[in-house]
């Protein structure tokens, strides 16, 4: 099948399925934070703060490709679907300015109580603030259209 052609499926789920596969920018395995190491980043990390958001990072000896990590709680977010919406927005705002960050950082994101109605432009400044601010990526004013 090329990739022009568009699929025919006779099932509504495995179309809707086969879309999302299509439109979501998740950011690789290899890039994201075991959950294991989330204790010993949130203890040991320099803590920046926004509105929305809590950055922790921590900076790595070794020259490694920087790792991303967001948390969701259920206080943030009563309903699992609305966390895991907030999760996979992150996720691609990320893996669009991935090319800007600096190798060597481990950034675990914290969705503060209040994040819950956060819109994705408002998200995507936070995170892209967070990130500048820290300095993990080049922050680019042209990069993002605000």
């Amino acid at each position: 099948q090329k990739q022009d052609e568009i699929p025919y499926f006779d099932d509504v789920e495995k179309v809707a399925r086969h879309w999302v596969l299509l439109e979501s920018n998740m950011l690789p395995k290899q890039r994201r934070i075991e959950r294991k190491l989330f204790p010993q980043i949130i203890s040991t990390g320099k803590r920046f703060n926004s509105t929305h958001l809590l950055l922790y990072k921590v900076t790595l000896e070794a020259s490694t490709p920087s790792k991303f990590s967001f948390s969701v709680s259920k206080k943030v977010c009563k309903h699992a679907v609305d966390r895991n919406k907030h999760r996979r927005r992150a996720y691609s705002i990320v893996s669009k300015c991935i090319k800007q960050a600096k190798p060597s950082f481990l950034c675990f994101f914290s969705f503060k109580k209040d994040a819950c109605s956060i819109t994705y432009k408002d998200l995507e400044k936070e995170i892209v603030f967070l990130l500048g601010s820290a300095s993990v990526i080049w922050y680019l004013y042209d990069f993002f259209i605000f």
